[in-house]
């Protein structure tokens, strides 16, 4: 759905909302206005006739003098809508007092004991009117009547008149949103060109004719985008650039390698172990773990090859095997075919079961310079509560040694590392 059908939908709806409710609103009010207005003029009629019929001992002789008769006729015709005036007697006998007055029963719903207005009732013909009531003396009462149907007809005109308002209403309701949505769909549509050549690659220029303040926002935030992926991509390329510049055959021994020997701390036989090779050990340099339930055995070593790819390779293969024929072969046994096998020159290992752990002498290995070894065995012994793998990132930080390290501790280390 398009963004102008959709401000379509929901401005027009609104607008009509709007518009009824005030009609509504109106329309009522005049209605319930005008029969008020309508009762009151009626009962103000009934009233003056109900004290002026008061004060005659005698009204129905009274009122038939030709004097008389003419007075209330003239006094009838005065009062617009008048159709009837009648005097009823306690007997229910209903006597006009003028002499154009329509045919009419007067029948209240209760006794005459105050002044009160009627409902709006029909008459036999199908009109409507208005009535009012005022008592008399002597248990009469004054019945005036008033056509309804002027008022009625000015209650459907001002309906007619709210109709078109409504109309009027949803029509401009229409034009205006299709307007502000043609404004906005324009506007959006030069943003979805900048966005779109961005993704094609190419320069974003500024755009004129922008009138909305939310989407000159955008448009500055589309460019500030292609700024930012032009800044991106040329960082990009020299970033390439300069790693290719830098690319050699040992740079990409180096990164496989700290791929296939990620440091390593692991639980094993009651013991806590770490393992890691450091900066610029040779390409052969390996480690490998083999583990049961309750015997481990840790082997760190160096292999030798032509070059350091075929190193890295031996060195791979050689932990796999250590690993994988350890706990079946023997140790003596796996270590010497391992060495035949993969050309291993220098190999340290030790071995531990949960019952019996590795000495404290026993708790950092390595194959690194004989002062680096002592430097790094002076720390831990310095540092006995540390975790194995706390020793070797402090050495790691502090020596920046070139070699293989592997340092084992008790299992209990570990929790209170986690702890702390």
């Amino acid at each position: 759905m398009k963004i102008r059908s959709i401000i379509i939908m929901l401005t027009v709806p609104l607008f009509l909302v709007m518009a009824s409710v005030n009609g509504a609103l109106l329309y009522f009010q005049q209605k319930a206005e005008m029969s008020r207005a309508l009762g009151e003029q009626a009962l103000a009629a009934a009233v003056v006739t109900a004290e002026f019929v008061a004060a005659m001992e005698d009204p129905q002789q009274e009122l038939a003098r030709p004097l008389r008769r003419q007075a209330m006729d003239a006094a009838s015709r005065r009062i617009v809508g008048m159709q009837a005036i009648y005097l009823v007697d306690a007997d229910g006998a209903a006597i006009p007092l003028t002499t154009d007055s329509v045919e009419w029963l007067p029948q209240p719903d209760a006794p005459v004991v105050r002044e009160r207005i009627a409902p709006t009732m029909t008459g036999t013909d199908g009109s409507r009117f208005v009535a009012a009531f005022a008592p008399a003396a002597n248990g009469r009462f004054i019945a005036v009547r008033l056509d309804a149907e002027p008022m009625f007809a000015q209650i459907e005109e001002i309906k007619r008149a709210i109709l078109l308002i409504v109309l009027g209403a949803s029509i401009f309701a229409a034009g205006l949103s299709w307007f502000v949505a043609r404004r906005i769909e324009r506007e959006l549509r030069i943003n979805g060109r900048s966005l779109a050549a961005i993704a094609a690659g190419k320069t974003v220029s500024g755009e004129d004719g922008l009138r909305i303040r939310e989407t000159r926002d955008l448009a500055d935030a589309v460019r500030l985008m292609g700024a930012s992926q032009s800044a991106a991509e040329m960082r990009d390329r020299r970033v390439v650039a300069r790693n290719d510049r830098k690319r050699n055959l040992g740079e990409a021994v180096l990164r496989s390698r700290a791929l296939l020997f990620k440091p390593l701390e692991q639980e094993a036989a009651g013991a806590r172990i770490a393992m890691r090779i450091s900066r610029d050990a040779p390409s052969g340099a390996f480690f490998a773990l083999a583990a049961v339930d309750e015997a481990a055995a840790a082997v760190i070593g160096c292999c030798a090859a032509e070059d350091p790819v075929s190193a890295l390779a031996q060195a791979t293969a050689a932990r796999r095997f250590i690993e994988a024929n350890w706990i079946d072969m023997g140790a003596e046994n796996c270590l010497a075919v391992a060495r035949e096998a993969y050309r291993i020159e220098e190999l340290v290992s030790v071995a531990w079961r949960s019952d019996e752990l590795p000495q404290p002498d026993e708790r950092l290995l390595c194959i690194a310079d004989a002062d680096v070894a002592a430097a790094a065995q002076r720390y831990i012994s310095a540092n006995s509560d540390a975790t194995p793998a706390e020793w070797l990132a402090a050495i790691e930080i502090l020596l920046a040694p070139s070699g293989i390290f592997m340092a084992v501790g008790a299992s209990g280390s570990a929790d209170r590392s986690q702890r702390a």
